[in-house]
């Protein structure tokens, strides 16, 4: 909080002179922002193919997308300094008036100090001063106290502002719209809030199994409307402590809980809610604007270790109850809850009532959606550590059971979610992920999974490679509209992943 003096001689015309330098800034970034939504148009319009047109239409798009950002960041600057210029002009002002015109008999000094005009003790017998009773002069502290933290929390609010707008984004312009001081301090508000609800959720994940129907329902309504936050999700994953493990392999161990259904094995409606709530949560704490995630797409260190327990371990015994498998096993807990898919999903089935609109994408409306820069990063993981390891899928991930409980299974079905992250990840041009898949990889289970039921394929990784290449191709989720969707890359259209 500035001290009296502070407030009373401070020079507020450099911070007028800001507000109108921005104002003067946003006009010019408007422009620019006019100029390369033309530029957009005009490359969406564009018959031009080939790999320098995949890669120069989506440099434009993404420079489009930069020029708002940055026009709503600017504005937002503005705001933000405009009204704490306003608000601590008219604090200044107020505590200016108090200063030189104080109640009848009390003194204020420059420093703030307050004293009798003339002190009791000395005052002369036939003075007519007033005599300030201390009744007033606690009124008048509390009035220029009331003054300085108006100044304060309008300086705090549009510094708290100002900071927000570039968290999570050291190399792009964020388009978080603050409106001003009013609005920073309600959206501080809601974060704290949200963190709060976060730490709370946590707790009671902890004890999931333990929870009676208050609790269940309380924690399913904290991760169903907190699960889209950032603070949220972060204190969520940051403060999980189940089985006696933390953080991330906390994460792991509960998913492979909650999918399974707990003790008596049975998932009901609400667990599989609090499933797939907490994959929406593992989303956005793993997304770009999460300070555990991957702002500008570069992993964190959280998600770093994260992908280091599932494919190794924890390296516990076998019988402590919070050992924590790696290898395909963990790897697959982490893909699982991407999926967010539970065994209660209604499985596709193609010779059902079309009325009944039976799809194979049907399963996975309203999941969460996963970063780019996650999803490359969990594939990545994966395809390193099956690619240096003969055994990787011995045993029964031989037969069946391979097509199902394969790691990359529920990875890309999360990609399928992505387009972009699809089509970049697949892109013939830039990586050879696409051959990898297609010629390369040994698919669990492979050698089976055409021997298999027809609706047991229909789930298997294969056909989720198949909706993730359907994404990767035509630029949208599978199963959405399209109007018109044409192809992103002018790659040779790839054989079926079953050839």
């Amino acid at each position: 909080m500035p001290t009296f003096e502070q407030l009373l001689n401070a020079k507020l015309g450099p911070a007028e002179t800001a507000v109108t330098q921005w104002t003067e800034m946003i006009t010019k970034l408007t422009a620019l922002r006019t100029e390369a939504s033309a530029m957009k148009t005009k490359a969406d319009k564009s018959t031009w193919r080939g790999e320098n047109a995949t890669v120069t239409k989506e440099f434009v798009a993404k420079t489009t997308k930069e020029f708002g950002d940055a026009v709503t960041e600017a504005e937002s600057v503005r705001d933000l300094l405009q009204d704490a210029y306003t608000l601590i002009k008219s604090a200044q002002g107020d505590l200016k008036a108090t200063y030189e015109n104080p109640p009848p008999g009390i003194t204020i000094y420059p420093d703030g100090v307050l004293s009798h005009r003339v002190h009791p003790d000395r005052r002369s017998a036939d003075s007519t001063e007033p005599i300030a009773t201390e009744a007033q002069f606690d009124a008048l502290r509390g009035k220029i106290e009331g003054i300085l933290k108006r100044a304060a929390e309008a300086d705090e609010l549009c510094a708290w502002g100002l900071r927000a707008l570039i968290e999570n984004h050291p190399n792009d312009f964020g388009s978080t719209d603050l409106g001003g001081v009013a609005d920073a301090k309600k959206l501080r508000e809601e974060e704290r809030q949200q963190a709060e609800n976060g730490r709370e959720a946590a707790k009671l994940y902890g004890r999931w199994e333990h929870l009676d129907d208050q609790e269940r329902e309380r924690l399913l309504k904290l991760v169903e409307e907190g699960q889209d936050s950032p603070a949220f999700s972060a204190e969520l994953m940051t403060h999980l402590d189940y089985n006696g493990r933390k953080e991330q392999e906390a994460v792991l161990l509960l998913a492979s809980s909650l999918e399974h259904g707990g003790r008596d094995g049975q998932l009901s409606a609400t667990d599989a809610r609090l499933y797939k709530a907490l994959s929406g949560s593992l989303a956005t704490a793993t997304g770009p604007d999460s300070p555990i995630g991957s702002p500008s797409g570069v992993p964190s260190a959280w998600t770093d270790r994260l992908l280091t327990v599932a494919r190794d371990g924890n390296g516990l015994p076998d019988r402590h109850p919070g050992k924590l498998g790696g290898g395909a096993a963990g790897l697959s807990a982490l893909t699982k809850l991407m999926a967010a898919d539970f065994d209660s999903d209604e499985v596709y089935d193609p010779n059902k009532d079309p009325k009944e609109k039976s799809s194979p994408w049907k399963k996975d409306e309203g999941d969460p959606v996963y970063s780019e820069a996650f999803l490359t990063e969990v594939a990545d993981t994966i395809r390193d550590w099956e690619s240096g390891n003969d055994k990787a899928y011995d045993g029964p991930m031989k037969n069946w059971q391979g097509t199902q409980e394969d790691p990359m299974k529920g990875l890309l079905n999360a990609m399928s979610r992505n387009p972009s992250a699809s089509t970049h990840y697949f892109d013939p041009n830039t990586t050879d992920n696409l051959k990898y898949f297609l010629d390369d990889r040994k698919w669990p289970g492979g050698d089976v999974e055409s021997k298999m039921p027809t609706e047991t394929q229909y789930t298997s990784a294969r056909a989720e490679f198949g909706l993730a290449l359907e994404a990767a191709a035509t630029g949208r989720v599978p199963g959405s509209p399209c109007t018109r969707c044409p192809l992103t890359t002018t790659a040779p259209r790839p054989r079926s992943s079953s050839g």
